[in-house]
């Protein structure tokens, strides 16, 4: 298939581009103009300066092409551009990644935000299919699980917002890529809304004790009562400079977070690996790669 990628400098997008270029695929990358394209430059693609958001720019890149991958975040402004960008240029088929957050209990602005933009996918009449991946992790790049690491790795003791026992589902950002290119490879998959998990689901305690076991740290977790976490996170961003906590995330990790993956499974073959084996390789990346910059400087 010849392919147009958006979001290939991006955590997921690189490594969508990996695979779409293994499994033989021919691709196009559309990069903002003020992101840096070097590594995929000396690929075998070509680079197109633009953005979802400008459908006249993204029909151009189109025309011609079988497909649009979007591994961007999904947006009401990366959605029409979507939708007219595919209309004008006559591609009808796309594949775009979403997120389960859509699922939270919680009255969050960023849930009205991501359901509208989901829902001018699926009435859009396009070849559509929708991936909506849980929390993604896989490498000192990501935003998640690296940073628990980090911390883990010099602390000895771990906050926890409130009982740590509700249910989590991170996906390996490996896994992640493999369904991207198993649902555009797949013609079942059109019309189709995916939830995209990692291989179990664990509490938010096993998520802190596996990861500190498998530092071969001793960590010891300080459970915070829900209440008192919400008083001090509003207080720490007050006073804070940069702060990197907000009061949303702390209720999003007092709610369960797990989604079955049956229906892809049974549709595309997909398989997740479990959180354990899935941080292992976290770590070893995250070490090497720490290697590999003292090594440099």
């Amino acid at each position: 298939m010849d392919v147009l990628l958006a979001g290939a400098t991006g955590f997921t997008g690189s490594r969508v581009l990996d695979l779409l270029l293994e499994n033989g695929h021919r691709v196009a990358c559309l990069v903002r103009p003020w992101s840096d394209a070097e590594a995929i430059e000396k690929l075998d693609v070509a680079v197109v300066r633009g953005s979802l958001e400008e459908a006249p720019v993204l029909a151009d890149a189109l025309r011609g092409r079988d497909a649009l991958v979007s591994a961007g975040p999904l947006t009401p402004a990366t959605a029409n551009g979507i939708v007219g960008a595919a209309g004008a240029s006559c591609v009808a088929r796309i594949v775009v990644i979403g997120t389960t957050s859509i699922f939270t209990n919680l009255n969050a602005a960023s849930k009205t935000r991501k359901t509208e933009a989901e829902s001018t996918i699926r009435d859009s009449g396009l070849d559509y299919t929708l991936l909506r991946p849980t929390m993604i992790y896989g490498t000192h790049e990501d935003r998640n699980m690296c940073r628990l690491v980090r911390y883990l790795s010099t602390h000895t003791f771990m906050p926890v917002f409130g009982s740590g026992k509700h249910l989590q589902q991170p996906v390996h950002v490996e896994d992640l890529a493999r369904a991207v290119v198993l649902a555009l490879e797949n013609p079942v998959s059109i019309g189709k809304a995916y939830d995209v998990a990692g291989g179990e689901a664990v509490t938010y305690s096993e998520v802190i004790d596996t990861t500190a076991r498998l530092l071969g740290r001793r960590v010891v977790r300080v459970h915070l009562p829900l209440g008192l976490s919400l008083a001090l996170v509003r207080l720490y961003r007050k006073v804070a400079p940069n702060p990197q906590i907000h009061a949303e995330q702390v209720l999003r990790l007092n709610e369960d977070k797990a989604f079955s993956t049956e229906e892809i499974e049974r549709d595309l073959g997909y398989d997740a690996v479990g959180f354990e084996e899935g941080m292992r390789r976290e770590i070893e990346e995250i070490r090497s790669w720490d290697l590999a910059r003292r090594s440099r400087t």
